[in-house]
């Protein structure tokens, strides 16, 4: 796979961008290179492959021969749930079309509520393991001539759309796929996030398969400009696993509420489950609740939630 110096952006695609930051780190097979754009503001990687690349997925397959319990996550599946309502809130939810589904995380959540769910994935890892579990997941592209328009009552995009290279052109083929009034619903990393500048370079999500890297305006400037969407949400929320583990290792907890300073004793092991220590703590809950309030207000989540109608008439 040859990576390409590119400076045109991939959100609009102008070709007048200034160089951002460039992460050269012993993890990364190559240095990654981020450009703003000087039309849209967009941020985007310039060194990139306008192919997609097998070899930056094949970590699927480390989920090979795992059951049920542990390829879906109970807290994960919960979350997928709350979604599903969601979108149940503005219409009739019956087929369900999840893009880049992975191992099928959303397929086997919506399938257990009764909803018609299928999946599309092009790592054939992923794909190898949503079949061992009897999921409906195809290995094919989101513009495969089978995929029918006006078929779905929503399309949902997991954290996909910042790995593609034409942004614009999959939300223009998620809008035709819908029926007249179906939902598309979007997540993807916030640039603006509180997790990226206290990280910096040392962000996880600054990685070659990345392709784009929205803030909520940025998106939300996009799918206004380039299709006819109507946008019923646009969030951010939740502050990132990876910044609540670098914040917990600074501390060492004997028990809840004592905080030990200990200056070589790191207090959350790699095994803690930090998502469940604040899901059994009222208090860490409530702190939670409250944090996103104030974290959605300022716009500096580490994810972007977009929720999208296609109008009933155009």
């Amino acid at each position: 796979m040859r990576f390409h110096a590119l400076t045109c952006c991939t959100i609009c695609g102008s070709s007048h961008s200034d160089f951002l930051l460039r992460r050269n780190q012993c993890d990364l097979r190559h240095a990654v290179e981020l450009r703003r754009c000087q039309r849209c503001k967009g941020v985007f990687l310039a060194q990139r492959s306008e192919s997609y690349d097998q070899s930056l997925y094949e970590y699927y397959a480390e989920y090979k021969g795992f059951g049920y319990s542990k390829l879906f996550d109970p807290r994960t599946q919960t979350s997928y749930s709350e979604v599903v309502k969601l979108m149940q809130s503005y219409v009739s939810l019956d087929t369900v079309l999840d893009v880049g589904c992975g191992k099928g995380d959303f397929v086997f959540a919506g399938i257990r509520l009764g909803i018609r769910v299928q999946g599309i994935e092009l790592s054939k890892s992923a794909v190898d393991i949503a079949h061992d579990c009897n999921l409906p997941v195809r290995q094919i592209d989101f513009f495969d001539p089978s995929l029918r328009p006006d078929t779905f009552d929503a399309v949902t995009f997991f954290e996909v759309i910042e790995h593609v290279p034409n942004p614009t052109a999959f939300l223009k083929r998620a809008e035709s796929l819908v029926k007249p009034g179906g939902l598309i619903y979007v997540t993807t990393p916030n640039f603006d996030s509180l997790d990226r500048y206290l990280l910096k370079s040392r962000w996880s999500v600054i990685h070659p398969e990345h392709l784009t890297y929205f803030t909520r305006k940025t998106l939300v400037s996009a799918i206004v400009r380039d299709t006819s969407l109507e946008v019923l949400r646009a969030e951010t929320r939740n502050i990132s696993l990876e910044l609540l583990k670098r914040i917990f290792s600074l501390f060492s907890f004997a028990s809840f509420g004592h905080v030990s300073l200990k200056e070589n004793q790191p207090l959350v092991r790699p095994s803690v489950d930090i998502r469940k220590i604040i899901s059994s703590s009222r208090l860490l809950s409530l702190l939670k609740f409250l944090s996103n309030i104030l974290i959605n207000r300022l716009a500096i989540g580490s994810t972007i939630v977009v929720l999208l109608r296609r109008p009933k008439s155009r």
